[in-house]
């Protein structure tokens, strides 16, 4: 029996039980696979119940793989399979990418060579060996790995469509206010060598000068979510933030760290589509909700796990107070509560601290028997620190936390990748 780790991936299926399966390793695509056999019911789940979701899991991944699966140990972001060593798999194909993620090669199982690709700098198709290599079954992942509308010839890049052809963003930057230098629809500073733009929203590099810019795109969704009280939550979120004046060391250099936060109102369907294409890290998912008998048993805003980018949050706690948001985000970026007994420690509360601690006299609510006011909590430098700790830089460009894209039910319970066919 071999053991074998499958990151998350995404499954795409048609209505007639066809399937292109990929996998991932951080935000670049290694692999697809491609096969048939699937019920109609087996992308999504519904249930909280882990028991019935590795059932659920073994009967979908043993149709996957044409292996007997026999256990999942389902943990953090990964499966682990223990499976039938007796099987070739021959759908397999590998992706080859340069420093910006586009796809320069396809091979299969045997390393030979399915499609190659040539490109202009901005991403033009110059070359193409097998343009029609399974055009019907995998969608073209090719600048940036990016998918590739066959229609349109254009590149969809999560908040815009992206034209090689001309150069630019069909659409304007939702930053655009902040770059009021160069047109709103100008792709990556005009210099695409160097960067690479995976949430549609500005070129962006991680490292800038001497800044290090962490961009977080908030996607709200949910029958109170609307754009006032999203447009709060975005001002509440990047100011909290900035306001540590927070920095960090890389290889020696001290940057400064500064927050850049967008955000938009969507439909429940929507944000699901969104999260099924999404590969960014910076895209969080947020479900806003007043409280009501379909979600009596949720005690309070939460965010799915430590470092998730899936976000529940009721609209009384975004208005209440103006570090709801910023906390929530911590969690995010993968920063573990702090201590809820914080008195005699002689310190502001940090950003961090829950709701309802115990904190010095300065920074308590009046007579609530010592409980802290939210107001009072602050983005520290130890935040700051904390958030980078362990975090992998390739190019200049780091993942802050993890992106299961998960989108929640009214409930708070998961829908599990919401995969569109």
């Amino acid at each position: 029996m071999n053991r074998i780790g499958i990151k998350y991936g995404y499954i795409n299926i048609n209505q007639d039980g066809n399937y292109t399966k990929h996998y991932y390793a951080d935000a670049a695509r290694i692999a697809s696979k491609i096969g048939n056999g699937f019920t109609d019911t087996a992308n999504l789940y519904y249930s909280n119940s882990s028991a019935f979701l590795d059932s659920a899991m073994i009967t979908e991944l043993t149709e996957l793989t044409g292996d007997t699966i026999e256990s999942i140990d389902n943990k953090y972001d990964s499966l682990w399979l223990q499976i039938d060593s007796g099987k070739y798999e021959n759908a397999l194909y590998f992706y080859h990418g340069n420093h910006l993620s586009s796809t320069q090669l396809i091979t299969d199982v045997h390393g030979a060579v399915s499609q190659a690709v040539l490109y202009a700098p901005f991403g033009q198709v110059i070359s193409e060996y097998r343009q029609d290599w399974k055009l019907d079954t995998i969608p073209r992942f090719l600048f940036t790995g990016m998918e590739r509308d066959d229609e349109s010839g254009m590149d969809y890049m999560n908040a815009r469509y992206y034209s090689s052809d001309y150069n630019i963003f069909i659409s304007r930057d939702l930053l655009f206010e902040k770059y009021f230098w160069m047109s709103p629809y100008t792709y990556c500073f005009n210099n695409p060598m160097k960067y690479i733009d995976p949430t549609g929203m500005g070129g962006e590099a991680t490292i800038e000068g001497d800044d290090i810019v962490v961009k977080v795109h908030l996607v709200f969704y949910g029958d109170a979510a609307n754009q006032k009280l999203a447009n709060k939550a975005r001002a509440d979120a990047e100011s909290v933030w900035n306001a540590a004046n927070g920095s960090t060391t890389i290889d020696g250099k001290e940057y400064c760290v500064r927050f850049e936060v967008t955000a938009e109102v969507v439909t429940v369907g929507k944000a699901m589509e969104m999260a099924s294409k999404n590969r960014s890290a910076a895209m969080n998912f947020i479900r806003v909700e007043n409280r009501g008998k379909d979600n009596e048993e949720i005690r309070g805003s939460f965010v799915n796990s430590l470092g998730s980018n899936a976000m529940y949050l009721f609209a009384s706690d975004i208005l209440e107070s103006s570090t709801v948001i910023a906390h929530e985000l911590g969690y995010t970026f993968g920063l573990n509560e702090s201590s809820n007994y914080q008195q005699g420690w002689g310190t502001p509360p940090d950003i961090m601290t829950q709701k309802n601690s115990y904190v010095d006299p300065p920074y308590q609510l009046p007579n609530s028997g010592g409980r802290i006011d939210q107001e009072k909590r602050t983005v520290q430098q130890h935040n700051i620190t904390e958030m980078f700790n362990g975090v992998k830089w390739v190019n200049g460009k780091a993942n802050i936390g993890r992106h299961p894209n998960t989108i929640l039910q009214l409930n708070g319970g998961n829908r599990i990748n919401p995969f569109i066919p």
